[in-house]
């Protein structure tokens, strides 16, 4: 029997604007295990933040899931009612977003924000879900939580609303996380400090979590599987391991050699990845990475590949892989 939490089958989600349809998400399918940490990482643009809100069931019009399905505990949310979605979200699948101060009410105090959530989902007293919100704010090492709880947003740090976001994501205690680049505006040590603590409320509540972020040093930091995505789709998906050590898609060894490396010489220059993101309003017909891989054969601007399964558990979408491609070719460069 699958230990699938979460299981993402062939998602398409679409913009249909004035100018056409912008094809946001294509052909993305991933599974989450029960307690697993999976990461998505690619830049801007690249689909991660509109797949965790079709999971959520969350795109405003005119976004739109053509088709798909996306089955949470074995059921598919896309044929839930919006009644039953309200009860799932919160409770079951919580998520949290990479600005604190447009997910929080700036003219709410705080406690009454994490209150508000916790009655929606429980059948609790005022009073009761007050101690309960004091009690989660000590759990996110929110200091002096009897006194904090009456502050405003405007009165917290970024650091601190994050923590506030984050009690009120795991006030139901939900078996799904969803962190949409969780530390992207915080400084290199509070953005550490919000890693370990989604790292310690994953193991005390037994939670799965999905980390969407382009830093692929806060993937090394918490995440165990990782899903490399470019141009609405899956470039690469492998063991945190795999990504880092073996590679196999040109556009995830773009991102490696364009972060810095610790114990790098001062005279090593990181390496961009020269182009610009595919148009999604049109995209082509071949990899979405082509006209910017320096790899790039005829083929690829012609056709889509498949996936190429290295091990049980990594797999690439590049033609580099086929069995026909030549030997060693992450070695050719193009003139």
């Amino acid at each position: 029997m699958e230990n699938n939490l979460l299981k993402v089958n062939n998602l398409h989600t679409s913009f249909f604007t004035h100018f056409g349809e912008v094809k946001a998400v294509q052909n993305v399918s991933f599974s989450l295990k029960k307690g697993e940490v999976l990461g998505i990482v690619g830049e801007s643009g690249s689909g991660k933040s509109v797949t965790a809100l079709s999971c959520m069931r969350l795109l405003q019009a005119p976004g739109k899931v053509v088709k798909g399905e996306i089955l949470f505990n074995g059921e598919n949310i896309l044929k839930k009612s919006k009644k039953e979605m309200r009860e799932i979200r919160g409770n079951r699948i919580s998520m949290i977003f990479q600005n604190p101060m447009t997910s929080l009410n700036p003219v709410s105090k705080i406690g009454n924000q994490i209150v508000e959530q916790i009655i929606e989902h429980k059948k609790i007293s005022k009073r009761e879900a007050r101690k309960e919100a004091v009690s989660l704010m000590e759990k996110v090492q929110i200091p002096d939580a009897e006194k904090r709880i009456n502050s405003y947003p405007h009165e917290f740090s970024g650091g601190m609303r994050q923590r506030a976001i984050i009690a009120m994501a795991i006030s139901c205690e939900p078996d799904l996380i969803i962190a949409d680049e969780p530390t992207t505006a915080l400084d290199v040590t509070i953005q550490a400090q919000i890693l370990a603590l989604l790292r310690r409320l994953k193991d005390q509540l037994e939670t799965s979590v999905i980390l969407i972020t382009h830093d692929l040093g806060v993937i090394a930091e918490i995440c165990s599987r990782v899903i490399v995505m470019y141009g609405s789709m899956i470039m690469e998906e492998a063991p945190i391991d795999d990504i880092f050590f073996n590679p196999r898609h040109p556009y995830t060894m773009g991102l490696l050699e364009s972060i810095p490396k610790v114990g790098a010489k001062k005279e090593h220059r990181l390496i961009p990845i020269k182009g610009t993101p595919p148009n999604q309003l049109n995209p082509g017909k071949g990899c979405p990475f082509a006209p910017r891989c320096k790899y790039a054969m005829k083929i690829c601007t012609k056709r889509l590949p498949e996936y190429t399964w290295i091990t049980k558990t990594h797999r690439s979408m590049c033609w580099l892989l086929h069995k026909n491609a030549p030997k060693n070719p992450f070695k050719r460069v193009k003139n």
